[in-house]
């Protein structure tokens, strides 16, 4: 199995920039790079400093100049917010300068904050025909050396070439994102729609791994119904993750873990407050606790932690995302993710750490 470290951006103390914030990231990035992780996943979010990274493109680029190896994801980037053009030859550069180790992972967006100030909010039925539709453009963008025109619903432009062109054929690493165990299989029908190799992440949240179970079945089931070998599709899972070496760690985590998910279910369940541009972490209607934190995520001592990750392997999950930044403190960060790459990685991961980590 593959591992990825997942940055949620938060800014949410008082005590530090927005330019400290990139720099941690920066710095995380570098980190995951020489401990052997195979992606840092970055978010895409606006106007709020709950996930305060509105461009996560310029920030990929800063981590692959001072980066050898890794890759950098964007999950998700919300299509909505960009025209299927504009947002292909910025996708086909990144493949043109750093060629393969792009991965854009794609979604309808979880904010209806956002939307509003966009002015992009649609009901849901319009919302899947605008994602599927943006697709379509993208891929062919990415696909055609010659021009092409397109008169669709929601997008009509004249004979165009998206330039440069992609450097990794048949179109750059691309992902699609789900939640439900039925969305799941809808993006595997969706990828076969669009003629591209089923990708498909998810982020369960706080459900459990039965959930998760669930959906990897619906996404085996997509790939029967679409006559898709296994070996042909890939399945990747963001979850919370956290190893420590004491209880008064573990203890401190859980504290930073269900403040952070107060602001996710307020996001999802479109509770969100913002003043000034602060998030106002405030209880939810569904509050998650220590004991479902414990029960469901790898969160704990090593030992507990490889004993969590080993189900996501038997299940068949292709890649793992590890979320460490829910943690208040950039240090804590780095510590949980050393130890897990250290203690967790080895037993189920194919790469090493790089000399400058050991």
């Amino acid at each position: 199995m593959e591992f990825g470290v997942f940055i949620g951006a938060h800014n949410l103390g008082r005590d530090r920039s927005d330019a400290q914030l990139f720099r941690d990231i920066t710095d995380q990035a570098v980190l995951a790079d020489q401990l052997g992780y195979d992606v840092v996943w970055l978010v895409e979010h606006h106007f709020n400093d709950y996930n305060l990274l509105p461009d996560p493109l310029q920030m990929a680029v800063r981590i692959f100049e001072r980066t050898p190896r890794i890759h950098v994801g964007v999950a998700v980037m919300i299509l909505r917010d960009h025209h299927p053009l504009q947002l292909a030859g910025r996708i086909a550069q990144l493949d043109a300068l750093y060629p393969g180790r792009f991965e854009l992972a794609v979604g309808r967006g979880s904010s209806g904050f956002e939307a509003t100030r966009f002015e992009r909010e649609m009901d849901i039925p319009t919302s899947r025909a605008h994602f599927l539709e943006h697709l379509e453009v993208m891929t062919k963008a990415w696909r055609n050396d010659e021009d092409w025109s397109h008169h669709g619903r929601f997008w009509r432009f004249p004979s165009t070439t998206v330039l440069p062109r992609p450097v990794t054929r048949p179109h750059p690493s691309l992902w699609l994102s789900a939640v439900t165990p039925w969305s799941i299989y809808g993006q595997v029908l969706n990828c076969a729609t669009l003629g591209v190799a089923p990708k498909v992440i998810t982020s369960p949240f706080r459900n459990p791994f039965s959930y998760l179970a669930e959906g990897y079945e619906e996404f085996l089931r997509g790939l029967s119904e679409t006559a898709t070998p296994r070996p042909a599709a890939r399945f990747a899972v963001n979850r919370t993750t956290f190893i420590g070496e004491s209880t008064r760690e573990i203890d401190q985590a859980m504290e930073d873990v269900l403040r952070i998910h107060r602001g996710l279910y307020a996001q999802l369940e479109g509770n969100e407050l913002y003043v000034n541009g602060k998030i106002q972490i405030r209880p939810v209607e569904h509050e998650i606790g220590a004991d479902d934190v414990h029960a469901n995520v790898p969160f704990g001592d090593p030992r507990r932690v490889r004993d969590q990750v080993r189900p996501y392997v038997q299940l068949g999950v292709d890649h793992l995302s590890c979320y460490f930044d829910f943690l208040r403190c950039a240090e804590r960060v780095e510590r949980a993710m050393t130890l897990f790459a250290r203690e967790v990685m080895p037993a189920f991961h194919h790469s090493e750490p790089t000399q400058a980590a050991r």
